[in-house]
């Protein structure tokens, strides 16, 4: 067994991968399906190995047995070969998915025609072997023909990375370069020695060493987020220099109007109105606001959708609604410009998610909208997967088409700048650099990919808090028996509202219109286990009525701020003014519920 140890720790260390690789959730990219054809096959070729060695030791095993695993090792060996270089030959051509999909599907069957010629040779051409006590291995001409094979294919391998140099920059290029090297002198010890069945184990190395170098799930999204950050930085900085240039320019409109104001008005203030003078100033006036409004609208376009105006409003919303509600509309779109839409949804999605829903929609819709515009003949495809790490749900959404594409200049200028006058050209809207924004608002991160001539891909990668499914949610029955709200609002249509979303848990709403009714209510030492105040309210707002409240000897009830404004949150702000908590409106049943298990049980 001594000289079958590498070979067992391989085995060992081979289902140990697999069980920690395909555990995980994969991203479904070409690299990565071949990849996990890698850790299969190595898996099935180590099993084969220490098989072959038994076979081999055993003097009793049928010939043609012992034949038929030894040559199948060789075939398996070489099987891991060929998938080891088609993912170089992919992670080395600039192309994306689909094109060497299609390269693929058009020559399968020239492939599965070489694969059988190859196996014939390899079971046709005999094989020996040797045995003793100590030492088994096989030799002859198929193993040979193995050997051959080998030195081709490491041949192709340089050559392809020699053609591609930039790989030689990335640390995708390290299982490559390891393997060729490891492989040369495995085979020169394997010729002066061949017992030790060192090819096998070296094949284990390199797949375990690709797991964790480059096919990681979770290196890879890193690596995509990394790349995103920097095109966020770029995109800081020139928006940086927009800002700076917009602002001198607002300010030489806002002279110039005022300028053109003033000679009007002195005009005005003259016995003899001078017509001219008045239609020249109203000329120039007409011709600043005209102005100011397209930099108003660069302005929008720009950088309003990450300015202090844009606010991101978390709360539990349904995924699959909104991916339905997208796939109706933009299923009808591609039927009138004769695209296929093609949709595709990971089963393990969970229904609701906590984050910004809307924009996670709008981000979404924009994208879409880009595509149906820029595609004009093919196929636009939506693919939504998820990564479940705990309580958080890595989304990766993808829209992918057949329009014309971009170069990597255009991208650049659709992400990270607006597009200049001259650049009409431009095949996507600057609308995908507000989608970009958007979704650096929420924390995630948009990869755009693109081939000029081919198509388009743009991936969002956002992380989002599973919610509870509705079945899920508490029952309020018996235990809120008795319990007293008092909702101070000017708006009727409050009252309704919560009076409905609270209809089962036998709590008690006493609403008042005014904050004055409601000091009235508490002078007059009426009992209530939780106040809800609005903050906008006439002629007492929420603030002041709170203020109020605290005037009051032995006022202890708590009290909750309604409120339209999300800028508080996380923030001291009314907390100092005496609030418990607060309630964004409009209100949601799944939050109001959390308010009143927070603090009525």
């Amino acid at each position: 067994m001594a000289n079958n140890f590498f070979t067992l720790c391989s085995l060992f260390y081979s289902i140990m991968l697999n069980i920690i690789y395909f555990k995980r959730k994969n991203i479904g990219s070409m690299e990565t399906k071949t990849y996990s054809a890698i850790v299969l096959t190595n898996l099935i070729n180590v099993i084969f190995a220490v098989l072959c060695y038994f076979t081999i030791s055993n003097k009793n095993i049928i010939p043609i047995v012992n034949d038929f695993v030894s040559k199948t090792l060789l075939l398996l060996f070489i099987t891991w070969e060929l998938f080891f270089t088609a993912y170089i030959v992919i992670i080395t051509r600039k192309e994306e998915d689909k094109i060497i999909k299609r390269t693929i599907s058009k020559s399968k069957w020239y492939f599965i025609l070489f694969y059988i010629i190859l196996s014939i040779i390899i079971y046709f051409l005999p094989l020996d072997y040797y045995s003793n006590n100590k030492v088994v291995y096989s030799y002859g001409m198929s193993a040979n023909f193995v050997y051959v094979l080998t030195a081709i294919l490491i041949i192709s391998w340089i050559i392809l990375v020699a053609k591609n140099k930039d790989i030689l920059k990335s640390k995708k290029c390290i299982p490559i370069i390891l393997f060729v090297v490891l492989t040369i002198i495995v085979v020169i010890i394997q010729k002066s020695n061949p017992g030790l069945l060192l090819i096998t184990a070296t094949e284990t190395f390199i797949t375990v060493i690709m797991f964790f170098t480059i096919e990681n799930p979770d290196i890879k999204l890193l690596d995509e987020v990394h790349r995103a950050k920097e095109i966020t930085d770029n995109a800081n900085e020139e928006k940086t220099m927009f800002l700076y240039n917009m602002t001198n320019e607002i300010r030489e409109i806002t002279r110039d109007i005022n300028y053109s104001t003033e000679e009007i008005l002195n005009e005005t203030d003259n016995k003899k109105i001078d017509v001219e003078v008045i239609n020249d100033s109203a000329r120039e006036i007409k011709k600043s606001t005209a102005k100011f409004t397209t930099m108003t609208n660069e302005i929008l376009d720009i950088d309003t959708i990450d300015s202090a105006s844009i606010k991101i409003y978390n709360d539990k919303y349904n995924i699959k609604l909104i991916i339905k509600e997208l796939v109706k509309i933009y299923t009808n779109k591609c039927k009138e410009k004769n695209i296929s839409f093609r949709v595709s949804i990971a089963s393990d999605i969970p229904e609701y998610l906590y984050g910004d829903g809307v924009g996670v929609k709008q981000a979404i819709n924009i994208i879409l909208d880009n595509s149906i515009k820029n595609t004009t003949e093919g196929y636009i495809e939506l693919n939504i997967n998820a990564i479940i790490k705990g309580d958080i749900a890595r989304l990766v959404i993808t829209v992918e088409d057949s329009s014309i594409g971009m170069t990597i200049d255009e991208i650049n200028k659709v992400f990270l700048k607006k597009k200049n006058k001259d650049e009409e050209s431009l095949n996507l809207s600057n609308t995908l650099y507000n989608a970009k924004a958007l979704v650096t608002l929420m924390n995630g991160t948009i990869i755009p990919s693109s081939i000029y001539g081919k198509g388009t891909k743009i991936k969002i990668v956002l992380d989002q808090k599973v919610g509870e499914s509705s079945d899920n949610l508490i029952k309020y029955e018996s235990i809120y028996d008795k319990k007293r709200i008092l909702l101070v609002d000017d708006n009727i249509s409050t009252e309704k509202i919560i009076n409905k979303l609270l209809k089962d848990t036998n709590i008690e709403v006493d609403y008042v219109s005014l904050g004055k009714e409601a000091l009235d209510k508490i002078r007059n030492k009426e009992k209530y286990n939780l106040i809800l105040l609005d903050e906008i309210m006439d002629p007492l707002d929420g603030l002041t009525v709170m203020k109020k409240f605290k005037d009051i000897r032995a006022f202890k009830t708590n009290v909750i701020l309604l409120t339209r404004n999300s800028e508080y949150e996380y923030n001291e702000e009314y907390l100092k003014y005496g609030f418990k908590d607060y309630l964004l409106k409009p209100i949601n049943k799944d939050n109001l519920l959390k308010i009143i298990d927070k603090y009525l049980k």
